[in-house]
């Protein structure tokens, strides 16, 4: 895996569990801001029927289809309730104080956990309750919230996908200049990139590198050129004008097989280019 698509695959990680977080965060804080509207809602409903009792008027059991209980309690025994089939058995035994009228609480009512409110009246209470909402209250909510944290996971992704690009473009650049140099032109340099400076001081690095490559393969040539032009000079002896004649190897009688020195001379120096036994 390229430096690239780790640094992406890693930061997309990272930005996941952040969006995760965030997200059961927001929804934990939601989530206490609709219980707090739900039991504003209840204690309002149980209000309005205890004032319709104390003023003697039938209190309103009418209630949209959206969980909420009303009982009318007196004396342990459900006088009226909403929906009707709540008339089985109280909500709850607990009866709010007479120093105050309302009281709140949770119960368990069906398997479902209920925010309850209860409000006085003469004889007995009102109680009011209506479904605690859960961590995904509003289904349509939560999937817009997820959408936008995909979103956003996706964002980072690309940004840092296209960053990362940016940075080690001029990288890329050094590897491809320092591919074409070869051991016969190390005269080239590699560009020194306007990006971080951790870029500029890694072309620098290279460049003085080179410079003292070419400096030591200079000096290794100029000794080789000069070790042969020793060597050359070494075998060389003065002669006279220009001749070739053979040298036989001494205390034996030249033949056709033997070995000899043939001396060719040119000026004032001569060498031999070949030897016969």
């Amino acid at each position: 895996m390229t430096l690239r698509a780790r640094s992406t695959a890693i930061t997309a990680l990272l930005t996941t569990v952040i969006v995760v977080l965030g997200l059961v965060g927001l929804l934990i804080v939601l989530r206490q801001m609709e219980t707090v509207e739900v039991r504003g809602h209840a204690a309002s409903l149980a209000r309005q029927n205890a004032m319709a009792i104390r003023e003697g008027r039938a209190p309103s059991l009418a209630i949209a289809d959206d969980g909420t209980v009303i009982q009318l309690v007196r004396g342990g025994r459900v006088i009226s309730s909403a929906p009707e089939s709540a008339a089985g058995r109280p909500l709850t035994t607990t009866r709010p104080d007479p120093g105050d009228p309302r009281w709140d609480g949770t119960v368990t009512w069906n398997k479902h956990r209920m925010i309850i409110v209860g409000s006085s009246v003469p004889g007995g209470a009102v109680y009011v309750a209506q479904p605690e909402p859960g961590l995904f209250f509003d289904p349509p909510r939560v999937a817009l919230l997820g959408v936008a944290g995909l979103a956003c996971v996706g964002l980072v992704a690309l940004a840092t996908w296209v960053t990362t690009s940016q940075a080690l473009t001029p990288v890329q650049r050094i590897c491809a200049e320092l591919c074409d140099i070869t051991a016969t032109d190390l005269s080239r340099r590699v560009p020194e990139p306007r990006g971080p400076e951790e870029i500029r001081r890694l072309a620098r690095a290279i460049n003085d590198t080179l410079a003292r490559l070419e400096e030591a393969v200079g000096r290794q040539q100029r000794f080789a050129a000069d070790a042969s032009h020793a060597s050359f000079a070494a075998r060389s002896r003065p002669c006279g004008p220009s001749s070739t004649w053979r040298c036989p190897i001494p205390n034996r009688t030249p033949t056709r097989r033997s070995r000899g020195w043939t001396i060719r001379s040119t000026g004032s120096s001569c060498w031999w280019t070949t030897c016969w036994r």
